[in-house]
């Protein structure tokens, strides 16, 4: 996820600028990057490219690491990982719930724009489900 926020983009920063001002999150390291290469591989011989899902398994690790109960992720390897460790795991649109009901976002619909402007995939029924309960 870090890395994932960190790109360049206009809704990347965003988002990083709402992180920071409501301190909902802190960044950390992997203090067991064993454990991370450990599910890369698991997801290696599954023929898959481990690379990519790095992020995915570095916030599962950090999440058992400092004891989180809670992880970020809209990749379903990564809700795997993290259910496999009794780890609850939300993604882009509970987010997005949560600063608009927390009172960092006056409206949905300008930052929805942005993340399907970036190319980023948006289930449209959950969305519309979403932008309805605000009244958007």
């Amino acid at each position: 996820m870090r890395d994932e926020t960190a790109k360049s983009s206009h809704s990347r920063r965003k988002v990083q600028a709402i992180l920071r001002q409501s301190a909902l999150y802190e960044k950390c390291q992997v203090a067991d990057p064993f454990s991370v290469q450990w599910l890369l591989l698991e997801r290696k011989f599954n023929l898959q490219k481990p690379r990519r899902d790095q992020g995915e398994a570095e916030a599962v690790v950090q999440a058992v690491e400092i004891g989180a109960s809670l992880v970020l992720t809209d990749d379903a390897l990564g809700r795997r990982w993290a259910a496999g460790r009794h780890i609850e795991c939300h993604g882009t649109l509970w987010i997005l719930r949560e600063l608009r009901q927390f009172g960092a976002l006056a409206a949905l619909r300008p930052l929805v724009r942005q993340i399907r402007k970036s190319n980023r995939w948006l289930p449209e029924a959950e969305i519309s489900n979403l932008l309805r309960e605000f009244g958007e």
